[in-house]
């Protein structure tokens, strides 16, 4: 097999936080070398991975005389594409007391809502949810969440008591009233 410098090859991407890409990885040969996923493989100027490796090997050939390399060991990588994905609808208008800010994705670094923060310990005592409070009115809360590799997704929810859908405020209850807008009183003593 061909003998190959201590570095045949470098990784582009981009570099996100945790050392984790945020982008796809391009394994890029020194010059004069082709490189290819496999022994005897389709052999080409890059190659790009869009999903974390491990235990990867890489081969190389010679551009000028066709001599190709055994497997090297590709050094691993962790690579995570896609911002946190969160169970509610931006800019969406929810009514009841209470809505659960449900969190799926399981690198989740942590959550800021409304200058609030959150980290992965905290949600891990809630099993991985928050409960958003309409604070018996209207609410509004802009939640980021932040994975580990620096990926953010950004929403603003309102959480809405359902008794501003009429504006007849309930008897016997605490509720927040909102300035510029008219409401009217419930049935009872006032």
């Amino acid at each position: 097999y061909l003998e190959l410098p201590e570095q045949p090859y470098t990784i582009s991407g981009t570099m996100g936080e945790n050392n984790i890409y945020t982008s796809k990885v391009e394994i890029i040969p020194i010059e004069g070398y082709l490189i290819s996923d496999t022994l005897g493989g389709n052999y080409k100027e890059s190659l790009v991975y869009d999903k974390t490796t491990t235990g990867s090997y890489v081969y190389f050939k010679k551009a000028a005389t066709g001599e190709m390399s055994a497997g090297v060991p590709l050094k691993d990588f962790k690579i995570d594409l896609k911002a946190p994905s969160i169970n509610l609808v931006n800019e969406n208008v929810y009514y009841g007391d209470t809505l659960d800010l449900s969190l799926t994705d399981k690198d989740i670094s942590k959550v800021v809502i409304n200058d609030e923060t959150y980290t992965k310990e905290d949600l891990t005592k809630v099993d991985n949810k928050i409960i958003l409070d309409s604070e018996g009115g209207v609410t509004t809360y802009t939640i980021q969440i932040w994975d580990m590799a620096g990926n953010m997704t950004e929403i603003t929810v309102v959480v809405a008591s359902e008794w501003t859908k009429s504006g007849i405020i309930p008897v016997g209850d605490i509720v927040k009233l909102a300035t510029n807008k008219a409401y009217t009183l419930g049935e009872g003593n006032w």
